[in-house]
């Protein structure tokens, strides 16, 4: 499954988002935004730990808001992800193995892709961070994104 549009598309939009939100975070020193999405708080520097307010929370929500789960999941799966944004906004969707409405090979391509693009777009945004002189690479580098 070819996932690089949808890793450029959450890239280029993270990109935007940390350009117009510049100056307020070197003012705050910290890395909240609010995105207009979800619940509207994510720190893009938190990659580990609970993905309530997470970079990875925002990349589930941004997935969704865009309908790039549509292009890339199956029918059975979208519903599942939509349950999941009204009932667990704090979660983000993974393939269930034990989903009968998907085979087993498909749940992990579905794996696979996500996990590409989730690790191609932290190790992106880790990257873009470091232009911040109060970055902390700390949570990017334990967790493999950038060296």
């Amino acid at each position: 499954m070819r996932v690089t549009k949808y890793i450029t598309l959450i890239c280029d939009e993270l990109d935007a988002i940390i350009s117009d939100n510049a100056q307020e975070l070197k003012h705050a020193k910290n890395f909240k935004i609010r995105p207009g999405i979800a619940y509207d708080k994510f720190y893009m520097d938190r990659v580990e730990g609970s993905y309530d307010q997470s970079l990875h929370g925002l990349i589930h929500h941004l997935m969704w808001e865009r309908k790039y789960y549509h292009d890339i999941l199956p029918e059975s799966q979208i519903s599942v992800v939509s349950k999941m944004v009204k009932e667990e906004p704090e979660g983000i969707y993974r393939p269930d193995h034990d989903d009968l409405s998907i085979s087993l090979e498909q749940c992990e391509e579905l794996d696979d892709a996500l996990n590409d693009i989730y690790f191609n777009v932290i190790k992106h945004v880790g990257n873009q961070l470091k232009e911040f002189d109060f970055f902390d690479d700390s949570e990017f580098v334990s967790g493999g994104y950038i060296d």
